[in-house]
């Protein structure tokens, strides 16, 4: 036996939609027929993922993070606005530009229309809807309040988004001198040092020892850049398998949490993000082991994520969230003494709200830090390198003068 979803027209020429138990297609056909309906479509639940457009079964589409957000905002709206769901995901539909990204937002309205729920129809695209943003929305459904529920997902989305910009921001200034800085280098390497050397050749001069290493340098670079390409391509390829690999990926995940500074701006942001989904879900009306599950597939640190796992573990056994996160490593302190309060006052949610802004606020502090003191060292360093080279070549052309001269 198997679920259909039908759609048929009643003796009123109103369309209907539902579900059957049957068999097969034709014996579902045929039990819709009996009720006084004509059909029109009847479809195996097995069989939903098939409505999807070509384009999108031929190609990963996925809507993207910034996108989801947005998603989730509007579609908060609408339902706020008292909109039934089909309508809302209509008009949402609307705001995207890209025909694949609105073709996904079509075909949830149909999947809701067959009958689904939307936190059940969002499980079809996991490269678009993260696993706790559709916990979210299902215990929204539970307790009939989808509408907060997509506005929690968007805040959750919105702040990491904001943290996520504000590093990249961060980071264009020391890009950009690093980029200008390298060009340098290789106009130096490439184009000013090979028009000196003839100048010894026809002197009959050895060079200085400085500039005939830059000469080496760039007849590597000259000779040899397939080979260094691929050799950076190798690399990076082997480094991106190698952390597809669980315990690789956990020990450069531990290393990180070592490292000064930076490792603790990398436990900050992950208790924030951790922190403010567990307070969404606890919100939401998710038990706490179940918030748990969905919240420890937030954590972009391998090492942090498979304690969390653990220590939901020792909760559903019975011990308090403080207690199983105790000896948690490279854990921000600050947070766990939030989360002890929250669950001697019986306020965890709120706490736990608390202690994510306290982390998020950490977190922005280190990047700063962090920023503040990269630009000047790396402005140091390029300003040093670059000098050095053309230091080097004036004195090569000094030299070349003299043995001209002479």
């Amino acid at each position: 036996m198997s679920d259909f979803t039908y759609k048929a027209y009643d003796s009123r020429g109103v369309p209907v939609s539902g579900e059957i138990n049957a068999p097969s297609r034709d014996e579902a056909l045929a039990m819709i027929r009996s009720r006084g309906l004509t059909p029109y479509r009847a479809e195996a639940l097995a069989d939903q993922k098939t409505l999807l457009p070509i384009s999108l079964r031929s190609a990963r589409v996925r809507i993207p993070r910034k996108s989801a957000a947005l998603f989730y905002r509007e579609l908060a709206v609408m339902l706020g606005a008292e909109l039934r769901i089909e309508q809302a995901l209509a008009i949402v539909e609307r705001l995207f530009p890209k025909k694949e990204q609105a073709a996904i937002i079509a075909d949830l309205r149909e999947k809701i229309r067959q009958g689904r729920s939307l936190s059940s129809a969002l499980r079809d695209y996991p490269e678009s809807f993260e696993t706790f943003e559709i916990a979210l929305l299902r215990n929204g459904e539970v307790r009939g309040d989808i509408a907060g529920a997509a506005a929690m997902a968007a805040d959750l989305l919105e702040r990491s988004l904001a943290v996520r910009g504000k590093f990249i921001s961060a980071m264009i200034y020391p890009a950009i001198l690093a980029f200008a800085a390298t060009a340098a280098i290789l106009v130096v390497a490439l184009v000013l040092a090979p028009t000196i050397l003839p100048m010894y050749e026809r002197g009959g001069a050895t060079p200085p020892f400085a500039f005939s290493a830059l000469i080496a340098f760039s007849n590597l670079l000259r000779g040899w850049w397939w080979a260094i390409f691929l050799l950076f391509a190798g690399a990076g390829i082997w480094f991106g398998r190698a952390l597809a690999n669980p315990d690789f990926r956990r020990r450069i995940d531990t290393a990180a949490l070592a490292l000064p500074v930076i490792g603790g701006a990398i436990a900050n942001s992950e208790a924030a993000r951790v922190s403010r989904t567990l307070a969404s879900l606890l919100k939401a009306g998710a038990p706490l082991t179940d918030a748990l599950a969905e919240a420890s597939e937030v954590f972009g640190n391998a090492a942090f994520r498979d304690y969390f796992r653990g220590a939901r573990e020792r909760v559903r056994q019975g011990d308090s969230l403080s207690s199983a996160i105790a000896d948690m490593p490279a854990f921000p302190a600050t947070v766990r003494h939030f989360i002890l309060v929250g669950e001697q006052t019986g306020r965890l949610a709120d706490m736990l709200s608390h202690a994510a802004g306290y982390a998020e606020a950490s977190a922005t502090r280190s990047i700063d830090r962090i920023m503040t003191s990269l630009s000047p060292i790396l402005t140091l360093v390029m300003g040093v390198l670059v000098g050095s080279l053309i230091a080097v070549v004036l004195s090569a052309i000094l030299g070349a003068n003299e043995v001209l001269v002479g």
